[in-house]
């Protein structure tokens, strides 16, 4: 989900259909998922632990990836100053990234967890590596996803 106040039509439209490049960045068992949506913004951060939206009820660990299996990711673009959601995009992460995310997210499940431990990791790496550029260079994985018109002239 991404949050972001005085929305344009084009920057709505830059998330809904332009390029978007991602990247996957695992240190101490936290994730950082960069992202850059081209005509939107630069590159981006964002620190997940499977422990804050995981059912953490159930202690259900995410699922076991298939060879070959492309995972879905949903884009969600919320206006910040009034809660609504603007833009959607359904992203199909190719088989290494997903694999990759979803070993991370399974290793960091049967990891303890503490909410103060993981802000400080958090802003320790965030020392570490300032900006999400710097992630860029120790990522994990990453992929590329075209802008839609580029992809329907590749259909036709």
């Amino acid at each position: 989900m991404l949050s972001e106040s005085q929305l344009s039509h084009s920057r709505i439209s830059a998330v809904q259909n332009n390029r978007v490049e991602l990247a996957l960045f695992v240190q101490e068992h936290i994730l950082f998922l960069c992202h850059h949506f081209h005509g939107f913004s630069s590159w981006g951060d964002i620190p997940y632990n499977w422990h804050l939206f995981g059912n953490v009820y159930t202690h259900a660990l995410p699922p076991a990836v298939a060879p070959g299996e492309y995972i879905p990711l949903l884009v969600v673009l919320v206006d910040g100053a009034s809660d609504r959601i603007v833009a959607r995009r359904g992203l199909r992460l190719p088989p290494n990234f997903g694999k990759t995310l979803h070993d991370a997210l399974r290793a960091q499940a049967m990891e303890p967890f503490s909410y103060g431990r993981f802000h400080l990791q958090v802003l320790h790496i965030h020392q570490e590596f300032p900006t999400p550029e710097d992630l860029l260079t120790k990522a994990q994985a990453s992929c590329v996803f075209d802008a839609i018109t580029t992809q329907r002239h590749r259909h036709n």
